[in-house]
């Protein structure tokens, strides 16, 4: 009678994926699980029938429910999650651009190169790059470093966000994009720039966003706060960064507009 009973509850247990579990390691101990759980006896259920036939009785599969049913209803409670546009953000950030198209047509912006590359940093992040930016005359003296952690937003098929950290000792980090390695990069190499993220929304073959309202300290020229204004496609980055004092006066940045770099190396 044990090997009827514990046949029928290891059944359950396959075929019942909705019901809470059976506790079939305890079907040996009697009926005592069973009335816990408010099920029926087993012990007595398991009993044949005498009004059934021997070979209905003992079919092995008599009293077992069809699993699909439940399968059926899984698979409509949990659809596929939506593919979330993260990864091609950083896929889009990610190589080497410049300015130089751009200050050839106008003398107000200066050859800018914006290098970015991936960094081994777990604890931060899936998709973690570290950016740098210098002129184009020095490019050994970067004027802008920084840890990008990309991450998804709701809807994550539309939305993203890169976090954006400062570096505690830029100056190890320095022609990292230059040389092919990936840098590990650990909490407490970074301080993470609060109000400094920037939003993103895929819409049309680009990423387009921005910092959110006058969240972003800064103390450059007398500033107190920055704004930056993006858009990101596969081959360009076009990005508006600036600073204004208490009185909202713009004190640093590009007046007329935002600098344009163009894609100087393959996508990956």
């Amino acid at each position: 009678m044990r090997t009827r009973i514990a046949a029928v509850c290891i059944s359950a247990c396959l075929g019942l994926s909705l019901l809470p579990a059976l506790g079939c390691e305890g079907a040996d101990a009697g009926n005592a699980d069973t009335e816990e759980l408010g099920y029926p006896d087993m012990t007595e259920a398991a009993q044949p029938d005498s009004t059934s036939s021997p070979d209905e009785a003992s079919s092995p599969e008599a009293g077992i429910p069809d699993a699909d049913p439940p399968l059926d209803i899984m698979a409509e409670i949990a659809p596929p999650a939506p593919a979330s546009v993260a990864p091609k953000l950083a896929l889009f950030l990610e190589g080497r651009f410049d300015s130089t198209g751009q200050a050839a047509e106008n003398f107000a912006y200066f050859e800018v190169q914006l290098c970015a590359c991936r960094v081994q940093a777990p604890k931060l992040g899936e998709y973690v790059l570290y950016v740098e930016q210098a002129m184009m005359s020095a490019l050994g003296q970067p004027y802008r470093q920084r840890i990008y952690v990309v991450e998804a937003l709701e809807p994550a098929e539309v939305a993203a966000v890169s976090r954006v950290f400062s570096l505690k000792d830029p100056g190890q980090f320095t022609g990292l994009c230059e040389t092919g390695l990936e840098k590990a990069v650990t909490p407490s190499m970074v301080e993470e720039r609060k109000g400094c993220e920037v939003l993103v929304e895929w819409q049309d073959g680009a990423f387009l966003g921005g910092t959110a309202g006058q969240n972003c300290a800064s103390s450059l020229n007398g500033a107190q706060y920055a704004t930056s204004q993006v858009e990101i496609t596969k081959n360009r980055i076009t990005s508006w960064d600036q600073g204004f004092n208490a009185q909202g006066v713009q004190v640093w940045g590009a007046e007329a507009g935002p600098y344009v770099f163009d894609r100087k190396t393959a996508i990956r």
